[in-house]
């Protein structure tokens, strides 16, 4: 199942320190992740549109960062969802909904 990243519950995670192997950390994933998506919808968007996802330091202070959902997220894919031209949407892995729960 593959979700606009809109619904992605990281967005409302905060900047928790839970971390997984080699300290990989919201903030890691949060840098890894925005550039890929971005690269992702500069490639699906037909509008011009500015990518809508800049970062995940906006996030409340209660997240249980997931790495293992944060890789497989990371790992993608990163499809586009163009069944509206002018409104075209980058659709994640489910995984990424899991990120910070």
């Amino acid at each position: 199942m593959r979700v606009p990243v809109l619904a992605l519950a990281l967005l409302g995670c905060g900047p928790g320190r839970q971390e997984g192997p080699d300290g990989f950390d919201l903030e890691a994933f949060g840098d890894a992740f925005v550039p890929m998506y971005c690269d992702a919808f500069a490639v699906c968007d037909t509008a011009g549109r500015a990518c809508p996802v800049t970062s995940t330091d906006s996030v409340a202070d209660t997240c249980q960062f997931d790495p293992v959902a944060a890789q497989t997220c990371l790992d993608g894919p990163f499809d586009c969802d163009d069944t509206i031209t002018g409104f075209e949407v980058v659709l994640v892995h489910e995984a990424c909904s899991r990120v910070c729960l």
